[in-house]
């Protein structure tokens, strides 16, 4: 059984419809994941879900969709160890996103960047190895 998390990751193109107000609020909400808002694991995954297909419907010339705040909340300790791999899923493809969405500039620090190539390989060696 594929989770909800690799199942969205991996249809590109196939997002869950989303209300346009909803995606902009979601792309600009540094608090809820700064703050650990998430009253429970589902709605922190549905967040995310709907964050991801958000920024992988985004064209690389719109700059910046999103906070570079919100990204450095997602490449912190708390996101990129998570316990649930469908949060690490999520996290993973978010940042890859970010990277896609701000190349050749990132907002991550040193030390975040270690952690999200960490992050990368434990999900590439969950669905590789």
């Amino acid at each position: 059984m594929v989770s909800t998390a690799a199942a969205v990751a991996a249809s590109p193109g196939k997002s869950p419809r989303k209300a346009p107000d909803a995606t902009k609020a979601v792309l600009k909400d540094t608090n809820f994941f700064a703050k650990k808002q998430y009253a429970n694991q589902k709605e922190l995954i549905s967040r995310l879900q709907l964050l991801q297909g958000s920024l992988r419907e985004a064209p690389e010339a719109e700059v910046p969709i999103y906070s570079p705040d919100l990204a450095r909340a997602l490449a912190s300790e708390h996101y990129v160890r998570a316990g649930a791999k469908d949060v690490q899923l999520l996290v993973a493809c978010i940042i890859a996103d970010v990277f896609r969405l701000s190349a050749p500039e990132h907002p991550f620090s040193a030390e975040q960047l270690l952690e999200i190539f960490r992050l990368w390989l434990r999900v590439f060696e969950r669905f590789f190895c």
